[in-house]
This record gives C-alpha cells, structure tokens and sequence, in this order.
C-alpha cells in the first residue's frame, strides 16, 4: 500500500507537479503497474521497520526498564531510548534499500536503475558503501520518533482494549 505513495512522492517532486498531476501522468504512461515500480525494496524496508516499531522497540524499552538502574521509575526515558536504539538499528538496516528503491522510483523507464538489486551494485561500483548510506542521519531520527510515537499509540491501544 505504502510503495504508490512513495513512488507519487518522488514523481511529484521530479516533475514538478502535484500528487494528482504525477499520478495522472504515471498511469498515463506506465498503466496501473507504474504506480508499484519498487514494490520490492519497499516491501523489504517495511517488513523491516514494521518488525522494528511493533516488535523490537517494545522488547527493548522493557528491557531497559527492567535492566538499566534507575529506568523502572522513568518509563518516559525508557521508551525513548529504546525507540532510539530499535529506531536507529531499522533505519542503518534498511537505508540501502530504501537508497535503491528511490533510485528505481526516480527513473521510471528503467533505463538508469533497471531494479534495486541492480541499483544497490551499481551505487556500491560508482560510490562505495557510502552511497548506499547518503541521507541516513536525517532518517534515523525520523525513524526515532516514529517509533516512539507507534510504540506510544499501541501501549495506548492495548490499554484501552483492556479496559
């Protein structure tokens, strides 16, 4: 569900138009199989973060709390570091990926990023590791919050079903 609309955000960027514009032109061009180019890598990076925010950020934060002196009175703290560090983890695991699917997404006909797999080669040949890591600072601290605010709403869910 998520690989369209991060296809139509690139494209909306790279043709300088709007969310209806970049879709329009994509299904024009490309048909209903445009609009999942990518489908792939993103489906690989979401197993991976999904994994991440509902599985280890949770475990982590108890076990900090359980472990660390002093964090059992501070669950607050507890929480926010263990979303750091299960967030950090997810997004150095997934940012080569997540690279290659931008690539592939950014070229629709195929012609310079052909697949991830053939893109993530290339960028290792052309730029080393380090290409396949530009932009990974600003995602980590997304990836940070955004564990902490999924793991904040499902402690809040499963406190509420169990009322």
């Amino acid at each position: 569900m998520y690989s369209p609309v991060d296809l139509l955000t690139i494209q909306q960027q790279k043709l300088e138009t709007n969310t209806v514009g970049a879709g329009r032109a994509i299904w024009q061009q490309y048909g209903l199989q445009g609009l999942y180019r990518g489908f792939y890598a993103c489906a690989v990076r979401e197993a991976v973060y999904t994994a991440g925010y509902l599985g280890v950020a949770p475990v982590v934060s108890g076990h900090l709390a359980a472990e660390v002196p002093g964090l059992s009175e501070r669950p607050f703290l507890a929480k926010v570091m263990g979303a750091c560090l299960a967030g950090s983890a997810a997004a150095i695991l997934t940012h080569p990926v997540d690279t290659a699917k931008t690539c592939i997404q950014s070229d629709m006909a195929g012609h310079k990023w052909p697949n991830a797999r053939q893109a993530m080669a290339k960028l290792l040949q052309e730029g080393g590791i380090p290409s396949l890591f530009k932009g990974v600072v600003p995602r980590t601290f997304r990836l940070c919050g955004a564990f902490f605010v999924c793991m904040t709403l499902q402690d809040w869910a499963i406190g509420y079903k169990s009322q």
